[in-house]
């Protein structure tokens, strides 16, 4: 039996406690917050796979984050925090730029209205 197990949701790697021993193979997420979060997984990959599908179409210089929602989520906050949250893992992987009046702005720090555009490469 392997000691160590990786959660799905966050990617950490995780350890069996002695009082859980009995159930290690039952265990599937590193905490409560990753196993009731569980959906966000797919659905956060597929708003990153959106929002890179639409930066990169040859037409498109930037989106908004609502562009990236369906009508009937656009007035649903939560739904703005997961389209944030997709697009804070695209700049984390050097994909996207979050902008402001045209310039680059911290995917943490910005407040505000903020757009989305494929990464510049400056040669």
């Amino acid at each position: 039996m392997s000691d160590h197990k990786n959660c799905p949701v966050c990617k950490s790697q995780f350890t069996v406690k002695d009082h859980s021993r009995p159930s290690w193979n039952l265990i599937v997420y590193c905490s409560d917050d990753c196993r009731l979060n569980k959906w966000k997984v797919g659905h956060n990959k597929k708003l990153e796979k959106q929002i890179l599908e639409m930066v990169s179409h040859p037409e498109v210089t930037t989106i908004c984050p609502s562009d990236v929602l369906p009508p009937e989520q656009q007035n649903d906050w939560t739904q703005w925090e997961a389209v944030r949250e997709a697009a804070r893992r695209l700049v984390a992987r050097g994909e996207i730029e979050l902008t402001q009046m045209g310039e680059v702005v911290d995917p943490f720090l910005f407040k505000g209205q903020v757009r989305f555009r494929k990464k510049q490469n400056w040669t």
